[in-house]
């Protein structure tokens, strides 16, 4: 597991508040995303993992909690699109093969495998249509607002990134404005 203090050192005075782990980029790279507020910043950062690199750190962003005025999270839907056109393809093909194998019937061999084949595909694209619609991805995206600039977690040139909350995305997003204002008043 990642800790901020792998990644970065801390000034003087500057303490760990709370750390939130197990977010996950989609787009445009394929990253776990971490959250980690001090007494002084916020601070975003990244760690890919796949075959040939594990931990390799890909996405640091830091943002002064002096700086910040307000936090937008927005939360949204990924539907698989590729799954419900496959799907979609698979049943007609299905439709037209059953329908192909039925006017076959004269040669039976043929006609029933055809038929049998239809059937099949039918079955998996009624299967995938249903993953489809029973099954999506649950997305968000979050910007810490600055007084001269916004933290884009995961911005990279004009791509917006696709991101998916973990366990611990319930709490981040009811702790963290609370506790930007309270670190922001003194108060934590």
């Amino acid at each position: 597991m990642a800790d901020i203090q792998n990644f970065v050192g801390f000034a003087q005075g500057e303490r760990l508040i709370k750390e939130y782990f197990g977010f996950k980029m989609f787009s445009p790279v394929k990253a776990r995303i971490n959250l980690s507020v001090t007494s002084k910043r916020v601070v975003v950062y990244s760690s890919v993992k796949n075959f040939f690199v594990q931990d390799q750190a890909s996405l640091f962003q830091q943002i002064a909690i002096s700086e910040i005025r307000g936090l937008d999270i927005v939360q949204g839907t990924r539907y698989n699109f590729i799954l419900l056109a496959g799907s979609v393809v698979a049943l007609v093909a299905g439709i037209a093969a059953s329908l192909a194998g039925s006017l076959l019937s004269t040669l039976p061999v043929i006609g029933s495998s055809i038929q049998m084949i239809g059937i099949l595909l039918c079955i998996i694209g009624v299967i995938g249509i249903i993953l489809f619609a029973i099954r999506p991805k649950k997305i968000f995206r979050f910007i810490i607002r600055g007084q001269a600039i916004d933290l884009n977690v995961g911005e990279f040139a004009q791509a917006k990134p696709v991101m998916a909350g973990g366990s611990d995305f319930p709490a981040m997003v009811e702790e963290l404005g609370a506790l930007i204002i309270q670190i922001q008043e003194g108060t934590v």
